[in-house]
């Protein structure tokens, strides 16, 4: 009998966002990823801008 591969922390992390947003095509997908991701963009943009000139903005 074959071995069954140890589930990945991938595979987890993408079960468990199929069933929470459950989407049914490449836009669902793209809304979720934006709702997920969009803040830790938007800071990891602004340090590189701050790094970039040297201060901070404000």
């Amino acid at each position: 009998m074959p071995r069954k591969r140890p589930e990945s922390r991938g595979s987890k992390i993408a079960k468990m966002l199929i069933e929470e947003y459950q989407p049914q095509n490449a836009q669902d997908i793209q809304d979720a990823l934006k709702e997920l991701l969009g803040d830790t963009m938007e800071e990891l943009l602004k340090a590189e801008l701050d790094q970039h000139l040297d201060y901070e903005y404000g």
